[in-house]
């Protein structure tokens, strides 16, 4: 895949999660993908596709309107995408969540195979919870 492909699929990622569109999200993402979340916080850790769709569909479940997620910067080189964000999230029991994002995404014939998701895992903890 070129450099524009592979920037395009995370492009609509980002775009389907301003959507909340589930099934849209789990095209994008390969059956055997990995998704790593930054530690210190309730979804911290290393997750399979269902595992990761699982909580995409908690998050949109748990929102009161859409997960405004977009993208500030996107750079590619050969498989990997980095996109730094900035995203808004008003959750359904009236908390605010904010924060800033740098995922590195590895893109194999058009689906994510890879993410490794940084973020202030503070701010996530406030709004979903720190781990038991």
């Amino acid at each position: 895949m070129s450099i524009v492909e592979t920037k395009a699929v995370v492009s609509r990622f980002f775009e389907a999660l301003r959507q909340g569109d589930v099934g849209r999200l789990a095209d994008l993402i390969a059956d055997d993908a990995t998704w790593w979340v930054a530690p210190t916080y309730r979804f911290s850790g290393t997750y399979d596709k269902p595992q990761m769709v699982a909580i995409l569909t908690h998050l949109f479940a748990a929102s009161a309107g859409p997960y405004d997620a977009r993208i500030v910067e996107l750079t590619a080189e050969d498989d990997r995408v980095s996109a730094t964000a900035v995203a808004r999230l008003e959750l359904k029991d009236g908390t605010l969540y904010q924060n800033d994002y740098h995922a590195l995404f590895r893109v194999t014939n058009g689906r994510i195979t890879a993410c490794k998701e940084f973020f202030d895992s503070y701010r996530a903890g406030l709004a979903f919870g720190f781990p038991d």
